[in-house]
Parts: C-alpha cells; structure tokens; sequence
C-alpha cells in the first residue's frame, strides 16, 4: 500500500515510518522537514515538501495517515487553496486525534485519540526525565494517576489500522497504555533507571521555588511548561478498559511504563550544535606522544576500552545504561558535579575517531570528537570539541565558570590518555576559536550528516529484518 504521511513531531514521525514501512508499505511523506527525514529511508519514503508537490502523485496513495487533523497542510505560494479537498480523495484516512472536528464521510476514515503520548520530546514524561535527573526537587501531586501512550505502540496502531476492514471504520478509537501510573511510581521507576533522587515537592511549592526557571533550564517553551504541570494536576480524562482499544482493535499488546521509559532514555535526540544558544565555540587539546607503547590505531582501541579510566568525571552512572566503552550507537551517561547525570551517543567509532554527540539534558548541544594520529615515532592524541550552551540558564552557568571546568576535564583527560600510553609528552596544547554564520552551519551540518548517517545504518537493520 502506498500511504501519504503528515505528522509534525520528528521522533512520532520517525515510529510512524518505521512502522508502516515494517508492513511493506511505500511512504509519501509530506512536511517541509520531509527531504531530510526521507533520507534516513532512503528506498522506503518518497519526500514531498509541500502539498503541491504531492498532487502529481495523488493517484498512486491508497491511504493516509494525519496526525493532529487540525494542523495546517504544509504549503508554498501559489498552492492550489483547494488542496485540502483534493487529498480527500485519497480512498482512505487515519486520523491521529483528540479534536472532535467532523471528519469527511465521502472516503473510508478512523479516529485514532490518544492519551498523552509520550517519548516524543517535549512531552511531560519526557520533560519529568529531564527533571529527576537535573535538579534538586521533582513535583509529585500525591494520589492522581496518570495515563500515557507509548508513541512506537501508537504508530503501530494507526499502522494496523490501514488494514481493518470497512466495517470497522468510521468511529473514533481511544487508546492508551496498559495501565495507568500515579506521580509516585513514575518517580519510583524514573529513579531505579537512572539511579537519581532528587527530593519530592508538592506541586505548589515546586512551582514557588523553580516554576519561573523551568523552561529555561529545560529549553523548551512556556505553553509545554503548562501542559506538563496540567498533566501531574492529572487533568486528562482516564481511558477505561472497556474503551481502550489498543489491544482490542489493533492487536497491541501495549508497552509497560517500566519498557517505555527504559526506551525512551536510549531515544533522546541529539542536541546539535544550532539548537544551542550564544557562542558556538571550536576548542582543540592535544598532546604529541613520544616512546609510546602503542601506535595510533591500538591506542584508539585503548582509548575506547578504557574511556572510564581516563575520563575525569564518572562515567557509566545510571543503572539501566551503565555502559563505559566506546562502542558506535552506545549511549553513555556521566556525572556531571553541579548538573546532574547526561547522556551521550557515540556516533561514530572506529580505529581513527570517535564523534559524541550530547543529548536532550546535556549542558552543552553539540559534539566531541577524539582522534589519533601518527607520524614517524610520534602518535598524537586530540580531542576537538564544537559546542554552544544547551539553554540560557546554562549559558549562565559556562559564563560563570562552568567552561573552565570543562577545559580542565579535557586537558585532565588528555594527560590520562598519555599515562596509559606509556609514553611521554611535553604538554596538553589548547586552541580556541569561535564560530559564525556560514563556518557555523558547516559545523552543525558535518554532526548531522553523521548522526543521520548512523540512522539510516540503523533503519537499513529493521528493513533487512522485515
């Protein structure tokens, strides 16, 4: 089946993809971000920036998946206005919902509505991850229970959905997780994974204390403040049993909160370095290592092996990702004194580098890059960083000291690198300069060229197993 996808959040977008195309279907995606998310699939999803673009190709879908009915159609000038209605004809629509709006009874549709779907980003679970793990104090409203939707079990129901016979469209379907999780076991599970407890406020004397700093520390806007601190007031209807039909209609089993949250820790997206704010710095330190034990490759491989042992923060903290080496796709978390646990994903490893790329919660958005080379009776070890501030409170932080501290942490570790090179060097040189404008975009280009190489890599893996 061919299907014309339209879904504004990039990681929902992604599981929706990997869902239908795990089905066999062919993906037309529309959105302005369509050509770069196609690329991760590059033989599977067909881009289509605007709704112009698709109307020479109206014909071949036999389907559509829309989530969210009430956003806007992508458009360009000169659009047909009446573009809305020729998508229409496409013979059938899934709808990803909670809007009661009227939906066409001139084509095949289903409603698919929700609960809070989360795994996404900027959603509160999502948002409450990043708290236990940064500050000091959590909100906990004793007593209310809440409801989610895994976002991988909701694509996978909209992805089954395409399938149901007619007779079982034309409704609207709730859907939810298996069951529902009060504040408590949230933190209690939160916790356990990541091996964090920050103390728990009431409601309202969080909000006294940190409300006004919330989304700046987090980087994300004050409406998504809101809707996280709606969503522990527990104001959302609970799906009954009775009217979930995640396993009922769709065959989903349904993702526990224990899985989604382990899941959703090893999903964080990268922070590259445009999403930062203020300076985009370049800092070089390295060391020419003499009458060392190993070549260039064999002390990478060390270096990889041993990264624990040289780093000088603690590395490999939280209990459900204690990983330490240096393994491409690993996600590795550390400690960061003064700021919590982060998390980092090797995107590249190999003889010759290793790239880390930070993730959502880190102080920084951007990436490390560490590299050996030899020449003649010399092997010199460099770590390249390319880095701004992850938000304006931690703009703050660097300004008042905090990128001292990072300095010293690389020299520390560059100095460990010679040590267990058994080998000599005359000094740790550093280099700095900042970046602008057109050098700038380079930077954040050559980190996400990486970053999208190594999912394609990944979603090549899910097609070969189809």
């Amino acid at each position: 089946m061919n299907v014309l996808l339209s879904a504004p959040n990039l990681v929902l977008r992604r599981s929706l993809i990997k869902a239908l195309v795990a089905r066999d279907h062919a993906v037309g995606l529309l959105g302005p971000e369509a050509e770069l998310t196609a690329a991760e699939w590059p033989a599977q999803v067909t881009p289509y920036p605007c709704a112009a673009d698709v109307l020479t190709a109206l014909a071949r879908f036999d389907a559509s998946v829309v989530v969210d009915s009430a956003v806007a159609l992508p458009s360009a000038p000169g659009d047909d206005p009446g573009i809305g209605d020729k998508l229409r004809t496409i013979p059938r629509h899934i709808h990803i919902s909670n809007s009661a709006a009227p939906l066409s009874a001139d084509t095949e549709w289903l409603r698919i509505a929700p609960a809070p779907v989360y795994g996404v980003g900027n959603d509160p679970v999502t948002i409450f991850l990043l708290l236990m793990r940064s500050v000091p104090a959590v909100p906990i409203v004793p007593g209310i229970e809440l409801q989610f939707t895994w976002h991988e079990d909701l694509a996978h129901a909209a992805a089954t959905a395409l399938s149901l016979p007619s007779a079982a469209l034309a409704q609207t379907f709730q859907v939810a997780s298996p069951q529902p999780v009060s504040h408590e076991a949230l933190y209690e599970e939160m916790a356990v994974l990541i091996g964090r407890r920050p103390a728990r406020l009431r409601l309202p004397e969080f909000i006294g204390k940190y409300g006004q700093k919330l989304a700046g520390s987090l980087a994300v806007s004050d409406s998504t403040v809101a809707h996280l601190l709606e969503f522990l007031n527990g104001r959302r209807p609970a799906v009954g049993p009775s009217d979930n039909a995640l396993s009922r209609t769709f065959g989903v089993s349904g993702t526990s909160i224990r899985d989604g949250l382990t899941r959703m820790v090893q999903q964080l997206e990268e922070l590259t370095p445009l999403t930062g704010v203020g300076t985009l710095e370049v800092k070089r330190f390295h060391a020419d290592i003499i009458h060392s034990s190993y070549q260039a490759p064999s002390l990478m491989r060390e270096f990889r092996l041993r990264f624990r042992d040289v780093m000088p923060v603690s590395v490999g903290v939280e209990p459900a990702f204690p990983r330490t080496r240096l393994d491409e796709g690993a996600v590795i978390t550390m400690h960061l004194p003064g700021r919590g646990h982060v998390q980092v994903r090797v995107e590249r490893a190999n003889d010759t580098e290793v790239v880390l790329a930070t993730l959502r919660g880190h102080v920084l958005a951007g990436f490390v890059r560490f590299r050996a080379t030899q020449k003649d009776g010399t092997v010199r070890f460099q770590v390249l960083t390319c880095d701004a501030a992850a938000n304006p409170l931690d703009w703050v932080g660097l300004t008042l000291g905090g990128a001292r501290a990072q300095d010293a942490n690389w020299t520390t570790l560059v100095r460990n690198v010679v040590r267990i090179s058994g080998g000599d060097a005359d000094a740790v040189h550093m280099d700095v300069h900042s970046l602008s404008g057109a050098d700038a975009r380079l930077a954040h280009e050559w980190i996400d060229r990486i970053v999208r190489t190594q999912r394609r890599q990944e979603n090549a893996k899910t097609a070969d197993l189809r």
